[in-house]
């Protein structure tokens, strides 16, 4: 049995799965809908309105996580990864029972936990999941988390970020050819590249594929990710430093016998399952809008 509105595009939905039902919200429009496939467990929790705020709150966090479109070419700023984590941990520590995963919860505090250590813990805990969940100060976080086994871990010092740009160091060489495009958000995990900026390509005259294509602003340490950018066949492993990827691969003269419609240029993320139709002004506007 199906409730609300239809379930959006993957990249528009925020989800959460309980017991015996499947809740969605559309992050662009605020419509909400679901499944249920078992009423007689569903019924337990799904029309209770504090239990399916915290369902959205726990959905929401995760969607942020996985879409949120930071960009210093669009001026959207990262996102705090313990603040997200936090918010998934007390929205799950809440809908204990609800979920069929006994250790959602648990995992969502080691997430914390691993984050706090590397950033330290948090000063402030704003939001109305935590308002709505009775957690003021980071020692109720810490109180919360014990009852799920996951103790506090030891947290360094926070470190300066660099989010700029790397301004080049050396002036580039003539190019025999060259290409631009623009990046599909839906093809790398986020926090992997800047969803608004451009892979640059071009073939020196010593043969030499050079690419270079600016990285996301992140919070703390950027994510691992295995990039690559294929220019036509050619595949340039790329490496992050500084706010931008860059990668380059000697004897790629090949690319002057194709045409230019064969010689565009894309990113690949080893493991990564691209989504088409990602909308990168889309996700500029829920992301202004969040603000």
């Amino acid at each position: 049995m199906n409730l609300g509105a239809a379930r959006p595009e993957p990249w528009l939905a925020a989800v959460f799965e309980g017991s015996g039902a499947l809740l969605w919200w559309n992050v662009e429009t605020g419509a909400s809908g679901g499944e249920i496939w078992d009423e007689a467990r569903a019924d337990a929790w799904i029309r209770a309105p504090r239990v399916t705020a915290f369902a959205r709150a726990a959905a929401l966090a995760s969607w942020r996580e996985a879409w949120w479109p930071a960009s210093e070419l669009a001026g959207i700023a990262p996102l705090d990864p313990r603040l997200l984590a936090a918010e998934r941990a007390v929205a799950l520590a809440a809908l204990d029972g609800v979920t069929d995963d006994d250790r959602a919860a648990a995992r969502a505090f080691a997430d914390l936990a691993f984050w706090t250590a590397q950033l330290g813990p948090l000063d402030e805990l704003d939001g109305s999941v935590f308002e709505e969940a009775g957690v003021a100060v980071s020692a109720d976080l810490a109180r919360l988390a014990d009852g799920y086994g996951v103790g506090p871990a030891d947290a360094p010092a926070p470190r300066p970020h660099d989010y700029a740009l790397a301004a080049a160091g050396r002036a580039p060489a003539a190019a025999l050819a060259s290409g631009s495009a623009p990046v599909d958000p839906g093809a790398v995990p986020q926090g992997a590249v800047d969803a608004f900026a451009r892979i640059e390509w071009r073939l020196t005259a010593t043969m030499t594929l050079e690419v270079e294509v600016g990285a996301a602003p992140v919070i703390g340490p950027p994510p691992s990710v295995a990039l690559a950018a294929r220019v036509g066949p050619v595949e340039v492993p790329l490496s992050r430093a500084a706010g931008v990827w860059t990668g380059r691969v000697e004897n790629a003269g090949g690319l002057l016998a194709l045409p230019e419609q064969q010689r565009a240029v894309r990113l690949v993320a080893e493991g990564f399952d691209p989504l088409p139709g990602v909308r990168p002004e889309t996700l500029r506007r829920i992301a202004q809008d969040w603000s």
